[in-house]
């Protein structure tokens, strides 16, 4: 008895399933994906640059408690203070921090 090849039915809906069910988690686990929240002090550090890159004068983020001197924006977007990347804004880290 000769076979031919191909696929038989169960052997399809065995694969049907178990790409559904690949499917299925993938889009569970994608839709649980959040961004992670930023602290109060990084929002308030990038509004500062915000407001020195749209207003054009230097801003000083002292609202950040625990930033101690504070960072100072320039007008054209830099940042100057300890801890801070000079070209984000971003904090590198905490010099006072325990």
């Amino acid at each position: 008895m000769m076979r031919t090849p191909g696929f038989t039915l169960v052997e399809l809906i065995v694969v049907m399933a178990v790409m559904g069910l690949i499917a299925t988690v993938s889009v569970v686990a994608l839709g649980s994906l959040r961004q992670p929240t930023e602290p109060p002090w990084q929002l308030d550090l990038e509004n500062a640059r915000r407001v020195a890159l749209r207003d054009g004068v230097a801003v000083s983020a002292t609202s950040a408690a625990r930033l101690q001197p504070p960072i100072l924006f320039l007008p054209d977007g830099r940042a100057l203070g300890v801890g801070v990347d000079p070209w984000t804004g971003k904090i590198v880290y905490l010099p006072n921090a325990h």
